[in-house]
């Protein structure tokens, strides 16, 4: 998946949530840049994972900072995942 199809996932998320977010770029911050709380960062992270199918894999949110960080953690755990599973 590359990194514009992630990123129009978690813009979609964050939709879901109620946030008005009209365009994100991979340099926001999810705090400052977006306005996302600690619950809804947790609430985007399931999300993020159900969209992409990685029920078992965990996001790293202590290393999440970014609308990059969490494309690149996306972008990994698919990578890690058998091929089986893979979309």
């Amino acid at each position: 998946m590359s990194q514009q199809e992630v990123q129009i996932v978690i813009q979609r998320c964050l939709a879901e949530l109620g946030l008005e977010v009209d365009r994100i770029l991979p340099v926001q911050e999810f705090q400052a840049d977006l306005g996302v709380d600690s619950t809804e960062m947790v609430d985007l992270a399931s999300m993020v994972r159900t969209e992409f199918g990685l029920q078992a894999q965990r996001l790293d949110l202590r290393r999440i900072r970014t609308v990059a960080d969490m494309i690149e953690q996306v972008r990994q755990l698919e990578d890690a995942r058998s091929p089986e599973y893979r979309s």
